[in-house]
């Protein structure tokens, strides 16, 4: 290299450490030019947004500086990425007035966003053509002996940054600048009422209290439900909240990001998954929107499963070679039903025979009612027989009962009695898959393609809980035009 294109690199070098410290953009892009690429102009909209945020030229419709952001992305979009940066260039362009918290769904994800922010402030230039965090800002260091890879400072500073986890530590920091990045770890979470509230409670309670007056706060988040920490925010607090929504693919637009996820691959994977976690996951549509049959189920750890009650079971045997037999088998107790086992299967009816009877003796059920509709008589003999001579159990009363409602109208009729008082345990997803997703990925308007397992939950409403509506009602047979 002659001794001009050295000089012509360095005011390069020069122009662009100058832009990187006035533009948080043209930092990211200086950084990770692969990334931040033209071909993603959604990430040039979201570090312009995130500048404007931070540097209170965000404005509400009064014309006040926001104070709160939620940023709703696909997977794998570089919305984490961002947000790790925002923290390198704050602490470089502001040290004496950034403070910052952020959180993940654990210690290890968040540890990890730690020690980016930190190694990037510490990464010695090793090529001089590589700008490094030095080169923006030169005289931000680490203090000496205060780089532990979840708290540390910066020199002159008495804290800087701090990573944690829902019920992880908060004390003696307090902070300008609050990061919480994916709180909720995946579907089975967000179908976690428990956990739901615990995020809030660990918010409302613990978070808001360390963050320092006039702080700003970020929520990055994929939409799974209604009732995360996003969607009470925005219930709570209308109008407060600038939203970032990008969808993974959209009618007109094309791919958000086609070299990242193609068109081709998300139409195949749509054909795999479940079209509400598609939704959810990709489209930032709550899984249980407006247009889902079921809420958000409750849920119990084994500890908390009342002791005392009377434990039964329902089954709706198969009407047809393709349907699915649904039998669950449940505690009841206070009006609510505790689900202890589920039997959801296609196999021929000589092996759920067995399999029912087996459910019903091992869970020690006393009274099990069998629809009789398309050979339910039968089987409910062939069950009690199986229960008596195979399982030696002659505890249990199985009742075959005729069954003359519209189903629709009764499954409908049910739904928010079926969310309000039947309650599964934590790991149903897991027990259960193909039950759980028929029941959560069941819509309010579609015509299902079976309808075993919200017949079998509507007949634990009918035939062991008060609250349910035993009878379709007319304004309900009206709406679904029966």
């Amino acid at each position: 290299m002659s001794k001009n294109e050295t000089v012509n690199l360095a005011d390069v070098l020069k122009i662009a450490v100058d832009l990187g410290r006035r533009s948080f953009y043209a930092y990211c892009r200086l950084r990770m030019p692969f990334l931040y690429t033209p071909k993603h102009e959604y990430l040039k909209d979201l570090c312009e947004q995130l500048q404007s945020f931070v540097e209170d030229r965000l404005l509400d419709d009064s014309g006040k500086p926001y104070q709160k952001m939620i940023i709703n992305m696909p997977p794998r979009t570089g919305k984490t990425v961002t947000v790790i940066l925002l923290c390198q260039w704050l602490l470089g362009k502001y040290p004496d007035k950034t403070s910052i918290i952020t959180a993940s769904y654990n210690e290890t994800l968040s540890a990890r966003a730690a020690k980016g922010v930190r190694d990037s402030i510490m990464e010695r230039k090793a090529e001089a053509e590589k700008l490094v965090f030095t080169d923006f800002f030169p005289g931000v260091k680490i203090k000496d002996g205060d780089a532990a890879m979840q708290l540390w400072s910066l020199e002159g500073r008495h804290f800087s940054y701090l990573a944690t986890s829902p019920g992880g530590t908060l004390t003696g920091v307090g902070a300008k600048l609050l990061l919480l990045d994916d709180l909720i770890k995946n579907y089975s979470e967000a179908c976690n009422e428990r956990i739901l509230d615990e995020h809030w409670d660990w918010y409302t309670n613990t978070v808001l209290s360390r963050l320092e007056s006039g702080a700003k706060r970020i929520m990055i988040m994929t939409r799974w439900a209604t009732g995360d920490l996003c969607g009470r925010v925005i219930a709570k607090e209308p109008g407060e909240w600038y939203v970032v929504k990008k969808k993974a693919h959209d009618e007109k637009l094309g791919m958000l990001a086609d070299d990242i996820l193609s068109l081709e691959e998300y139409e195949a994977r749509k054909k795999v998954n479940d079209r509400h976690l598609i939704m959810a996951n990709y489209q930032q549509e709550p899984f249980d929107s407006d247009d889902k049959l079921y809420g958000i189920f409750k849920t119990y750890t084994a500890g908390l499963l009342p002791k005392t009650g009377r434990i039964e079971a329902v089954v709706d045997t198969a009407d047809e070679g393709s349907d699915y037999l649904a039998a669950i088998v449940y505690l009841v107790e206070n009006n609510t039903a505790y689900v202890l086992d589920v039997v959801y299967t296609q196999a021929p009816m000589e092996k759920t025979e067995g399999m029912v009877a087996l459910s019903l003796a091992s869970n020690k059920v006393r009274t099990a009612w069998v629809e009789s509709n398309s050979g339910g008589r039968g089987f409910a003999r062939n069950v009690e027989r199986i229960l008596r001579e195979s399982a030696g159990y002659t505890g249990c009363f199985v009742k075959w009962y005729h069954q003359g409602e519209n189903k629709v109208a009764r499954i409908v009729s049910n739904s928010t009695s079926v969310t309000n008082t039947v309650v599964f345990p934590e790991d149903w997803k897991a027990r259960w898959p193909e039950f759980f997703y028929a029941v959560t990925g069941a819509g309010r308007q579609e015509k299902w393609v079976h309808d075993d397992a919200m017949d079998a939950l509507t007949m634990v409403v009918e035939k062991s809980l008060t609250s349910g509506i035993h009878v379709a009602d007319r304004s309900v047979r009206d709406k679904l035009g029966l």
